[in-house]
This record gives structure tokens, C-alpha cells and sequence, in this order.
């Protein structure tokens, strides 16, 4: 029994041959029929895996290249959930056919049509299919090689059969769809909107803060055939309230042009946040959405070392850098001060190369000197302001001021032998315009030495002053 069929010259030989859905249901197939030219047929090449009651057949050329293909629509469940296929059969010219490419379709097949509905100039399928609840009209556009982009599905009821022809002589596509109050004819011009991106992600940031814009470009495309009008732009989803949208995009967009939304990311709580903006228009699908995504996360300002002694220094000199090395392990760091406090912040100095951001998962170095401003123990805390949480960060500083140094002037080291001396001149330098008598002893002499040194110097607040230190070795004794 045969429940579906055309004709076309499948073989290339002049001569109609027959396409057609032979067998018992729900067991079908494939069957072409290789005309003779006389008005009989012979049998070519079958293809299994049909199983449709009511098959349509169409033969047209879809990818260009002068042979015949087949496209054949099939109801595969008829009961809920309702299910179709649309499988394509591309022709190789000699009456057979390459492995079936099929697409599912949800809902009930009706009817159908090949015709180029954007210009494009490559054929594209027209579906009347009723879901389980809604019939509506599904568009397959095609892509000129033999396959078909994603569903387009149309709020327009049909659930009957499908002729496109242009019933206007405007030069555009209309249709004539079977609906259950009677036949409705469509004299309409199609818009194709494009979103590019087709999604966002935004980088990690702060809870609070606010993200650069990011851009999203609209363009009613050439392969649409009327003016795109849009009713409004929106973000829409789980957050809304974390995203932001602003556009100028005018209220109806001519074939070919385009306009620019941008959107921005300020999360309000942690953890990843979603939504999408929404465009509703009167094109195929509407609303058009783009899917939005961010994480509100929280920096994590870290400081190493916990403390920094600087030594000891006499009063008025400053010591060498000592670095502190500030490392953001989680969003980005924003930094409102780097600074010293403390009961002696003024013999404490910083520097560094932080500015006012740190990324995540990177760092910057502070660096710290000490000028004591008096003798004794000195103390403060390197402090660093921010967005972390803990803020401000701190870092004990400690150090030792002194009013003078001695230092040798000259030789610092003596080789003598037992029973001399060994002299040395130590240079005492006043600190911070220390002013006052010193006094000096000397301890820890080598095994079988002494040493002496002048009692006292006064210093005069400027210049160095001169003690003598003597070691005086004792004299060897006979075995």
C-alpha cells in the first residue's frame, strides 16, 4: 500500500520517476520508482525506517548541485506528547540517495511547503504542527547545502496544509495556512533579528560593585523581508536586579540595520547570578534573549609578613627596605590607603607599586623603612585600607633606635703573639644630636687576654669622637 508520494527525474535521464512510502504500517519505507518512459516503472532503490500513516513528500534541488533531493515530513506520535520529523535525503543523481539526515520536530505535522521564505535564494521548510495544546506554523531555514537551521516557530495557528506563493505580486513571500475556522492567508513581510553576541559572561566582582559595559548588537538581518519593531528591551530572569541594560535602539529597525545595548554587572549578593535580556518584537520566536551571567564574589586581602622588625639604628639614620608583599586571593581588590599608624608612625616610611586595584589572584609589594627619631624601642603598623573583608590590614612594625654607634676605625682583626698588645680605634658617633658623656667597657676578650678601654667620650651632638681599645695577651710560660 502506498501513503505518500511525487515524482521527479531522480536519475537524470529525462524521464519522471517516483517517490513513495510503500508497506504496511507501521512498518514502511522508501520506495523509487525508475520510469520508463512507456508509462511503466521499474523497481530501484528502497529505504527503511518510516513509519508515518500520513508522509508528505517534496523532491527539489537543496543544495545546488542540479540533482533532486527528497524532503519527507512525518508524524511519528500522534498521541501526547506530539511528535514529527522533517528527514532529508540528498539525491546522488543516479536514482539513489545518500543516509537520511532527520530533524525532530515538536508537535503534530499538518502540512507543508519548500520555499525560499527569506530570498536568500536556498529553499527552507514550512511546517504547520500542533503541539500538545497550541497549533502553530514552524520555519526551517535552509542553508544551501542540504541542511536546516533550528526551528523558528511562528504564533500563527495552522493545523492543515501550507501553500507559499507570492498572492500580492509585492515581491515577498506569503502564505496560505489551514486553520480550523477556515483558510487564513498571510500577507506579511518577515523580520530575522540577530543578537552577537549570543551570550555574556562577566568577569568575578565585588558584591556592590559595578562591572564595565559590555555590548550586544541587534541587527534585523538582510535575510529578513520587513522592518523589525521592537516593543521593548528588558533584563529579565533569576536576578534581573543584577544587571543593567541601556540602548538606542529606535522602535523599528529597516532590513540591514542594527543598534547597540550595553549591559553592566553589579552583584548583590555572592555566588553566581543569571539572567537574560529579553527583546520583544514581531519576529519569528519573539521575545529574542541573550543569557546573562556573573559571579558576585569578595576579595580576600592577605599580607606577608605578619610583622617586620627593622633592627636596630641609631637615631636620625634610615634602614635598608624591607618589602611586604600584599596578595589578593579573591575578586578585585580596591584600595582606599596604604599608610603607618601608630604611637611612632613617624619613624616608620612606605612605598609601593599597588595603585588601586589588584586583580585577582595577583599582587603588589610595599615597601618599609625606619629613621628612628629617638633612642629606645620604637613601634607602629603598616596599615592597608580596602574592600576586604578585616579592613584595614595591618603589619606589626617594631624597631630599635640608638643615640650612637661605634663602629672600628681601621683594622678590624689583630694576629699577635703571646705577651703583646693588640690596639684598636673605635669611632663613637653621635646620633640625632646626642650631646652627652659615654661610658665605655670592654668585655669578652679572648682566652688568656684582657682588654681595656678608655673610660668615657663626650660627644658634641655633630662629630665623631676616638676611644682606644687595648688587648693585651698574656705571656707564654716554659713547658
Amino acid at each position: 500500500m502506498a501513503w505518500g508520494q511525487t515524482v521527479g527525474d531522480f536519475n537524470g535521464d529525462g524521464i519522471l520517476d517516483i517517490a513513495e512510502i510503500v508497506g504496511t504500517y507501521p512498518n514502511l519505507q522508501l520506495q523509487i520508482l525508475l520510469g520508463n518512459g512507456d508509462g511503466t516503472f521499474q523497481t530501484g532503490a528502497g529505504y527503511s525506517g518510516f513509519s508515518s500513516s500520513a508522509p508528505l513528500i517534496f523532491a527539489a534541488d537543496l543544495n545546488g548541485d542540479n540533482k533532486l533531493d527528497l524532503v519527507i515530513l512525518e508524524i511519528v506520535n500522534s498521541y501526547p506528547p506530539l511528535q514529527g520529523t522533517v528527514t532529508v535525503l540528498l539525491g546522488n543523481g543516479d536514482g539513489t540517495f545518500r543516509p537520511a539526515t532527520i530533524y525532530p520536530i515538536s508537535g503534530a505535522l499538518g502540512g507543508g511547503a519548500l520555499s525560499d521564505v527569506n530570498a536568500d535564494g536556498k529553499l527552507d521548510v514550512i511546517l504547520s504542527n500542533s503541539t500538545d495544546t497550541v497549533p502553530s506554523t514552524t520555519i526551517m531555514l535552509g542553508n544551501g547545502d542540504g541542511t536546516f537551521q533550528s526551528p523558528i516557530v511562528l504564533p500563527i495557528p495552522a493545523n492543515g496544509s501550507i501553500a507559499a506563493e507570492d498572492f500580492n505580486n509585492d515581491g515577498t513571500l506569503d502564505l496560505a495556512i489551514a486553520t480550523a475556522p477556515g483558510l487564513l492567508a498571510l500577507l506579511q513581510e518577515t523580520p530575522l533579528p540577530s543578537l552577537s553576541p549570543s551570550s555574556l559572561t562577566f568577569a568575578d566582582l565585588a558584591v556592590g560593585t559595578t562591572s564595565s559595559l559590555q555590548g550586544i548588537t541587534l541587527t534585523n538581518t538582510n535575510n529578513g523581508t520587513g522592518p523589525l519593531s521592537i516593543s521593548t528591551i528588558a533584563i529579565a530572569g533569576a536576578a534581573p536586579g543584577d544587571f543593567s541594560q541601556t540602548n538606542n535602539c529606535p522602535p523599528s529597525l529597516v532590513v540591514g540595520a542594527s543598534c547597540q545595548i550595553g549591559i553592566k554587572f553589579t552583584p548583590t549578593v555572592t555566588g553566581v547570578g543569571s539572567a537574560s535580556l529579553a527583546i520583544t518584537d514581531n519576529a519569528p520566536g519573539s521575545p529574542q534573549s541573550v543569557p546573562l551571567s556573573g559571579t558576585g564574589a569578595t576579595p580576600l586581602a592577605q599580607l606577608s609578613p605578619s610583622s617586620l622588625n627593622l633592627g636596630v639604628l641609631t637615631v636620625g639614620s634610615t634602614s635598608s627596605p624591607q618589602l611586604v608583599t600584599l596578595v589578593n586571593a579573591g575578586s578585585t581588590l580596591t584600595i582606599s590607603s596604604i599608610g603607618i599608624n601608630g604611637s611612632d608612625a613617624s619613624d616608620f616610611a612606605e612605598s609601593s607599586n599597588c595603585g588601586s586595584t589588584i586583580a585577582e589572584g595577583a599582587s603588589c609589594q610595599i615597601k618599609v623603612t625606619f629613621t628612628p627619631t629617638a633612642s629606645g624601642a620604637r613601634s607602629a603598623a603598616l596599615t592597608v585600607s580596602d574592600n576586604a573583608p578585616g579592613s584595614p590590614q595591618t603589619v606589626a612594625l617594631s624597631g630599635t633606635g640608638q643615640d650612637f654607634s661605634l663602629a672600628p676605625k681601621g683594622p678590624a682583626t689583630a694576629t699577635v703573639a703571646p705577651g703583646q698588645t693588640a690596639t684598636y680605634t673605635v669611632v663613637v658617633t653621635p646620633g640625632g644630636g646626642f650631646n652627652q658623656t659615654v661610658d665605655l667597657s670592654c668585655t669578652g676578650a679572648p682566652a688568656e687576654s684582657t682588654c681595656t678601654v678608655s673610660s668615657s667620650v663626650t660627644l658634641d651632638g655633630v662629630n665623631p669622637s676616638m676611644a682606644t681599645v687595648s688587648v693585651i695577651t698574656t705571656a707564654s710560660a716554659m713547658a
